[in-house]
């Protein structure tokens, strides 16, 4: 299992979030991937566009578990 946390959609920078996903690759497939909280930086619609972007091109399942700033911009 490999376990994400604090992406920070919306925040982190596009050269950043590719390293992220180089190192994601280097590891293998795992049985999940499970992000624990704060996928986005403000839980914008465009933040979480963003981070299923990120999430669905990962190699295997995943599942993610909401945070405080995965729900700052919900009303």
């Amino acid at each position: 299992m490999h376990c994400l946390g604090d992406l920070h959609a919306g925040a982190i920078t596009t050269k950043r979030l590719r390293l992220v996903e180089r190192d994601l690759q280097a590891l293998g497939e795992p049985a999940l991937h499970l992000q624990i909280g704060d996928t986005t930086e403000a839980g914008l619609p465009a933040e979480d566009e963003l981070a299923l972007r990120f999430l669905e091109q990962l190699p295997g399942p995943w599942a993610a578990v909401l945070g405080n700033h995965d729900i700052m911009g919900k009303s």
